[in-house]
């Protein structure tokens, strides 16, 4: 299984660099969870509570964004043009160099 990191700035400005197996039955939330960080994910991972807000600072995911996604995204206060949900995005390779910040709800 190979491994890519990605660097987080946490709830509190906190920044840590981390290194992920690849692994796409996982979600970035869960990774984040086990590293740690600010995510509860309170609904479990089906985009429907906005715990696992996070923003894209750099890079890209290759995974496009669900309607339910939006949906929960926009009913959330602080949505940025970059959000995204933590949950919804599977730990591939290609998210090797992002840069996140999580926002939680």
């Amino acid at each position: 299984m190979s491994q890519f990191s990605i660097t987080v700035t946490d709830t509190d400005g906190s920044t840590r660099t981390i290194s992920i197996p690849s692994n796409p039955k996982e979600s970035l939330m869960q990774v984040l969870n086990k590293q740690s960080f600010d995510v509860p994910g309170s609904c479990g991972g089906i985009a429907s509570c906005g715990t696992c807000h996070i923003a894209i600072l750099e890079g890209k995911v290759s995974t496009e964004m669900s309607e339910d996604e939006d949906w929960m995204l926009d009913d959330l206060d602080n949505r940025e043009e970059n959000s995204r949900l933590s949950c919804q995005i599977p730990t591939v390779a290609d998210l090797d160099g992002l840069k996140i910040k999580v926002i939680g709800e």
